[in-house]
């Protein structure tokens, strides 16, 4: 769910798979376009063209998009795959992007909604997957400092200390879009399942399954697949061990595990600590 998908580039990368995109330099090649209507959009005057894929069996979008007369740059766009794209556990899936002028010089994207229905096999029940992403307060006066454009610094999410203690009504105050009367009962029922035991007992056996360790408060035991192992020297080797979880602390890992061999009648065990 977290692709990020430039609509002005050719060709867009959705789930490692390349389709063309409507915006495309050489888009006439690939799609139909008509003019349907204009309008006022944000007090500006604006064209909308519609598209469709020139041909079957390629992967293209269909949709609309809105267009300002006198920039000619994208206000918004509705863009849904073909049906016979062909991508992976993915039914359908409709992107909408919406821009607007910020210091009457710069078009920046303000939103940006995606929606993917997912089916992992055949006749069987499968589920939706939404993500909605606003952009505001923007600041483009901000220096040129080669440590802002880093990548570490660009694949960093910074988090408020306060974030944690802030209640309902603090976040209701600051979203930038209400939640539909839907999305809340998303919410209510998700708080709700966390706390069902057989749905808390399905979470830490795919946890440990993927990651090789059991979560119990602020301690990780494992991992599972070094519990028993055997080798010439050893004979039957047995091991526990873990690691501090997130719950102790995001920044200091304290990890350490004991062994002992069934043939070499030896125990054997290590310590360690990882600051990040």
């Amino acid at each position: 769910m977290y692709i990020d998908i430039n609509m002005y580039n050719n060709y867009l990368d959705v789930f490692g798979k390349q389709f063309v995109s409507p915006l495309a330099n050489f888009g006439l090649k690939t799609y139909k376009y008509f003019l349907e209507d204009s309008t006022f959009i944000n007090n500006k005057w604006c064209y909308n063209i519609t598209y469709k894929p020139r041909r079957k069996q390629e992967r293209t979008f269909s949709g609309n998009f809105w267009v300002n007369d006198s920039t000619w740059a994208v206000v918004k766009i509705n863009a849904r795959i073909s049906k016979d794209a062909n991508i992976n556990y993915v039914k359908d899936l409709i992107l909408e992007h919406e821009f607007d002028l910020f210091f009457d010089t710069v078009w920046f994207k303000t939103k940006d909604k995606l929606l993917v229905d997912i089916n992992l096999m055949d006749k069987a029940q499968g589920f939706f997957g939404r993500k909605l992403t606003t952009y505001k307060n923007l600041n483009i006066d901000r220096p040129d400092t080669a440590h802002f454009f880093s990548s570490n610094q660009l694949n960093e999410a910074v988090i408020i200390d306060t974030v944690p203690d802030n209640d309902l009504s603090y976040w209701n105050s600051v979203r930038p879009e209400k939640l539909s009367e839907k999305e809340e009962q998303i919410y209510e029922m998700v708080d709700s399942v966390k706390n069902v035991p057989i749905f808390r007992t399905f979470t830490d056996l795919i946890y440990l399954l993927a990651y090789g360790y059991y979560t119990h408060n602020n301690f990780e035991y494992g991992p599972y697949f070094k519990t028993y192992s055997f080798n010439p020297i050893e004979g039957s080797r047995f091991r526990v061990g873990g690691r501090t979880s997130n719950a102790f602390s995001t920044n200091l890992m304290l990890y350490g595990h004991l062994a002992y061999g069934t043939k070499d009648n030896d125990f054997k065990y290590g310590l360690g600590a990882l600051y990040m």
